[in-house]
């Protein structure tokens, strides 16, 4: 009965992830996502990261490793979340053994996510296709009962937000992959604060509601 009860959460644990990238891939078609621009700290983004997925890498036995170099950065910490929750959950699901890293920091003042795992890996024929729809590798099939939609909707998140997404990976060896964010960071929370205070007061002078019309639906 316990076996049976098990393999009935699994199924519905896999149905809703499945609905659930179902239901993403269909707001993004819609485009009723939109992207904000504010100022967020990139320790409370790693730490609720690493509430989410510290569990799943436990039960793999996988060391999870966070590494911070920058404290705060002004973007949209909501999407860049669900990026990188893909990511690392990916990550988990294709390593077997080892550990998965994620990395944060600043590249000519913007912030940068790798995230690097030392699971099956990818060869340099699936590369080219892994952000496709539906798509998923032959090899670790077996491993993953998912749609093949994870990677696409992080790819459509990453144009979303003004952000490149690079792999590096090698078969056996594990696979990296690297968030290029246009997200300005600042060596003090301060400054960062100025510089959005700055652009949300320019943004406010191009942008004026002057003779115009308010509806409000509910």
């Amino acid at each position: 009965e316990q076996a049976t009860i098990g393999k009935i959460k699994s199924s519905v644990m896999t149905l809703n992830e499945m609905f659930e990238s179902l239901l993403n891939i269909s707001k993004l078609d819609s485009l009723s996502y939109q992207s904000s621009q504010k100022l967020f700290s990139v320790e409370k983004l790693a730490a609720s990261l690493k509430e989410i997925v510290k569990p799943h890498a436990l039960h793999k036995n996988l060391e999870i490793q966070f590494e911070l170099q920058v404290k705060s950065a002004v973007g949209d910490d909501a999407l860049l979340s669900q990026i990188l929750l893909n990511l690392i959950n990916n990550a988990i699901h294709y390593t077997d053994q080892g550990s998965v890293k994620v990395s944060f920091c600043a590249v000519d003042d913007c912030l940068h996510i790798t995230v690097t795992d030392t699971g099956c890996g990818i060869s340099i024929d699936d590369q080219s296709r892994i952000f496709d729809e539906f798509f998923r590798v032959d090899k670790t099939r077996g491993q993953h009962d998912g749609l093949g939609l994870g990677l696409s909707i992080v790819n459509r998140l990453c144009k979303l937000i003004g952000a490149e997404i690079s792999i590096h990976s090698q078969l056996d060896l594990g696979t990296t992959f690297t968030v290029a964010t246009r997200y300005a960071v600042a060596a003090s929370d301060v400054q960062l604060h100025a510089r959005d205070v700055n652009d949300r007061m320019d943004g406010a002078k191009k942008i004026s509601i002057l003779g115009k019309t308010i509806a409000v639906i509910e």
